[in-house]
């Protein structure tokens, strides 16, 4: 709901519908979760058999992984395919039970999404810069995640045929192997294939949708930055009124104390919708900060296991196994690390872009009001980690290195 100021209401955490998601800017984001099983879009007892399945799949992984350990200790190679499958469904399944106890939180973050981008949207429609911005910021967010989940799709194949391809007949299974003869039950190595592929093709899929969902928002709340500096920089005198300089002084003189109070009545607008954006910025930072602080650490360990694997397996199908697997833990750290370094910048533009406009035309209380703008515009923007550290490029950089340093402890220990 909102309010009469055309503002979402902070207590408005309703569930989405079908028919909400088709006008707003993230409806493949959050149709993706919901052809997943996570994402409710309706009151139907399908999400509840969903949600079953979910868990089912979750426990069964677990047991999957655990035996693969077990059964395995000793061989290296075996012991980390079973975690580097940990790892990454480990990831998919907090993130699912995370949406599920704040699924209202995520239903309020659309809705206030949705909200700032409508605040905006009569100046990008009569301005062909802000136009340019807002195609160039949604373009990039839907072929960003057409080209995850296509890259997904790839790997999964990969992945969950590679035991019938390369081993034909010798009862391999996908992810975690084990001794399988004598089978304890009957079709145990086709149930524990399905296990293995449903749970982690699902999983790593949940996973995705989840990351690039924050990213997208990130995404937009960056255009709508950058839609509020190309405001602040046209802030000037006689702005698009098509009024016309008189030359009688004193109409003159009327003329530009009225262009003066619209000058500072637009920036108070502007005022307004940044503060709204660092309101929708700090809230995305509460909903999002668990998530983020877990993919990190999960996708150092499953990074790093991955090079390990790369590395020392003499099979030539573990080496492309690994090599098609090691751009995923990759790609969750990077995009958030983007995302939130791209909203810092744009915050830090908004001080360049207010010094941008005709401040020197204006009255005394647009000064002051703009010295404050520029003043506030100088705290950055900042998305955290757990509200541990903040998230920016520099983090994905030392995620990195982490990830390296621990695959140089695991090959001196394979090497002793």
């Amino acid at each position: 709901m909102k309010d009469g100021e055309g503002r979402v209401s902070a207590r408005d955490t309703s569930a989405l519908t079908w028919d909400y998601t088709k006008k707003s800017l993230l409806w493949l984001n959050v149709r993706l979760l919901w052809a997943f099983g996570v994402w409710p879009l309706s009151n139907s007892r399908l999400h509840y058999v969903t949600k079953s399945i979910l868990s089912l799949l979750a426990v069964g992984n677990a047991i999957e992984n655990t035996l693969g350990v077990w059964a395995n200790l000793g061989d290296m190679e075996e012991v980390t395919y079973s975690l580097m499958n940990a790892f990454t469904i480990a990831a998919g399944v907090a993130k699912t039970c995370h949406f599920f106890l704040f699924q209202g939180r995520y239903c309020l973050l659309v809705r206030r999404v949705d909200a700032i981008v409508s605040s905006q949207r009569g100046y990008c429609e009569s301005d062909p810069e802000m136009l340019a911005v807002t195609r160039r910021c949604r373009k990039m967010a839907l072929r960003m995640t057409v080209a995850a989940f296509a890259y997904l799709t790839a790997l999964c194949l990969i992945w969950a045929l590679s035991p019938v391809v390369v081993h034909p007949g010798e009862r391999w299974l996908p992810f975690n192997h084990f001794p399988l003869e004598p089978a304890p039950l009957p079709l145990y190595y086709e149930l524990s294939y399905a296990v293995q592929s449903a749970s982690s093709l699902l999983y790593i899929q949940v996973s995705f949708a989840v990351d690039f969902f924050f990213t997208v928002v990130m995404i937009i709340i960056t255009e709508q930055l950058m839609i509020l500096n190309a405001r602040l920089a046209q802030l000037h005198l006689y702005s698009g009124g098509g009024k016309l300089r008189i030359t009688a002084t004193r109409v003159l003189r009327k003329a530009t104390t009225e262009d003066r109070d619209d000058m500072y009545d637009e920036l108070c607008l502007c005022i307004d919708t940044h503060q709204e954006i660092m309101r929708l910025i700090t809230f995305l930072d509460s909903v999002m900060n668990p998530i983020v602080l877990t993919q990190f650490m999960l996708s150092v360990m499953a990074a790093c296991l991955t090079l390990y694997q790369q590395t020392y397996s003499p099979d030539g199908n573990s080496v492309m196994k690994s090599a098609s697997y090691l751009p995923t833990p990759g790609i969750e750290v990077f995009v958030y690390c983007w995302g939130a370094h791209s909203i810092r910048e744009q915050g830090e533009a908004v001080s360049e872009a207010a010094y941008s406009c005709s401040w020197f035309d204006g009255s005394p209380r647009f000064k002051r009001a703009l010295r404050m703008v520029m003043c506030r515009a100088h705290k950055p923007l900042v998305v955290t980690a757990g509200r541990l550290y903040p998230v920016n490029r520099a983090t994905f950089l030392s995620l990195v290195n982490a990830s390296y340093s621990y695959f140089a402890l695991l090959s001196r220990i394979h090497n002793r």
